[in-house]
């Protein structure tokens, strides 16, 4: 393996080295190539150079002058255009053209015909060269012309100061770096974005702290603008589960959530548990949290958004009528009022304590019923189920002070009907909206609805609006009623 190894590193070695130079020619070498049979370089090797496609001799040179030419075949014996004999190269050679070339070992009377290594078009001359050298450097860019062409130069001061690159285009060196009119130049302040407007570069200056750039589509300029605030917290936890345990407090625990600041920054909170105590109210300086927020009053027949909280200080609950993260954040003290995201709903009952109630993920549960889950019952027939006619039930709160079951950001209701286990009712049917056909009918029939004796049926809807609608007829039975259980938010 190993000598495979330097076997491959003597060809990579073989393929020729152009560098640049002041004459009229190209620095070029060739060898060494390696022996495999006998691990041992090939020495005394001779190298025809032909023209291209050819077996004519195109002359490399002794001196880079262009005025001593070698022979051919060069040879590795320390004579004309080799400067060492048997060390497995032939050079310093100068060519200028586009040649074969063509190597042989010392011992191969049948070179070129079985040549050791051919390498053909190869283009060795300053002209081809696009490359800087060691020499490509000085204090004023030198004579341009087509004979070297793509030239790069390193312009540089007295003092050996970097001030330009160029590159021949034939005529002249033209600068390849910007200019002081060029697209970097309109940047003045850190923080500044460099975009394109109708026809040159342009500055779009730092903005504020918190705004986000916005595009404007095709043929517009970008801009800055002011986060969009969101009413609602997104949802963004795992494993969330929220409960009331006393008239007063309730529990909190998640494997994870994301929270926001009021740019829609996130931050992420691990391992969240913590207790709320409604009774308790957060002060401005932090000294009591974990309550209802600064302002916010324990009060009756009151719906509280739940709100998780954070900031420097740590992560915090609190219990607020308000259901904007600005809103929430300045209900609570210094150190917390950073991100926060809102995680549900509790309810005061008639006598300021909560309704008992279950988060988990996004769906909320009553544990109890209550006649605040109750939201109509009747002894009497409603509307008509035969036309039909409808009667509205109010489900969802319009406010946070509402004996609505539902409060105001539920999206879905979980509820049931329920009649008495005396007699069959007629005809009933419950829907989301006042455009449902009669039970029975095949246009359009209500999602729930029939005819029963029993404890009725449970439904889970959209909420299309503050009501769900109900008619029915209640011949036969004594009373019925609708009970709500729970929401999604």
């Amino acid at each position: 393996m190993k000598k495979y190894v330097i076997a491959l590193l003597i060809v990579l070695l073989a393929i020729y080295h152009a560098f640049a130079t002041d004459g009229g020619g190209e620095f070029y070498r060739i060898g060494p190539y390696w022996d495999t049979t006998n691990n041992v370089i090939y020495e005394g090797i001779k190298a025809y150079h032909y023209t291209t496609g050819t077996t004519n001799n195109l002359n490399c040179w002794g001196n880079e002058n262009l005025t001593t030419a070698c022979p051919s075949p060069a040879i590795d014996d320390g004579g004309t255009c080799d400067d060492t004999a048997n060390d497995g190269f032939i050079g310093p050679m100068y060519c200028n053209g586009i040649y074969d070339m063509v190597v042989c070992t010392s011992s191969d009377s049948d070179c070129p015909t079985t040549p050791l290594y051919t390498e053909t078009a190869i283009r060795i001359n300053q002209a081809s060269r696009a490359f800087i050298s060691s020499d490509d450097h000085g204090t004023a860019y030198p004579s341009a012309s087509t004979t070297n062409r793509w030239q790069m130069f390193v312009l540089h001061d007295g003092s050996n100061n970097f001030t330009d690159l160029g590159v021949n285009e034939g005529a002249a060196f033209v600068s390849v770096l910007p200019s002081a009119t060029d697209e970097l130049s309109v940047l003045t302040t850190q923080g500044d974005i460099l975009y394109r407007n109708a026809t040159v570069a342009a500055r779009l200056g730092y903005g504020t702290a918190g705004q986000v750039l916005t595009t404007q589509g095709a043929s517009a300029n970008p801009t800055w603008e002011d986060a969009a605030s969101s009413t609602i917290s997104p949802l963004s936890y795992t494993n969330l589960v929220l409960q009331t345990t006393g008239n007063n407090t309730a529990t909190l625990t998640a494997d994870e959530i994301i929270a926001q600041d009021s740019s829609g920054i996130p931050t992420r909170l691990a391992s969240v548990s913590t207790t709320l105590n409604i009774s308790n109210q957060w002060t401005a300086n932090s000294s009591v949290i974990d309550g209802r927020g600064i302002g916010i009053s324990d009060s009756a027949d009151t719906w509280y958004y739940i709100w998780i909280v954070n900031g420097t200080t740590g992560t915090g609950i609190v219990a607020t009528t308000e259901s904007t993260l600005a809103g929430a954040l300045a209900d609570v003290g210094s150190g917390y009022n950073t991100y926060g995201i809102l995680v549900g709903e509790f309810r005061n009952n008639v006598s300021s304590n909560f309704e008992s109630i279950l988060k988990k993920g996004y769906i909320s549960q009553y544990t109890t019923i209550t006649a605040n889950q109750h939201p109509s019952s009747t002894t009497a027939s409603v509307g008509d189920p035969s036309v039909p006619t409808w009667v509205a039930v109010a489900v969802r709160a319009t406010s946070t002070a509402s004996l609505a079951p539902v409060p105001p950001n539920a999206k879905n209701i979980r509820a049931y009907f329920t009649s008495d286990y005396t007699a069959n009712i007629a005809k009933w049917m419950v829907a989301p909206n006042n455009t449902y056909g009669a039970v029975g009918q095949f246009t359009n029939p209500p999602p729930v609805g029939g005819s029963l004796a029993d404890n009725g049926e449970y439904f889970n809807f959209i909420l299309e609006s503050d009501y769900i609608y109900w008619t029915l007829d209640l011949s036969g039975a004594t009373g019925a009623a609708i009970f709500i259980h729970g929401w999604e938010d």
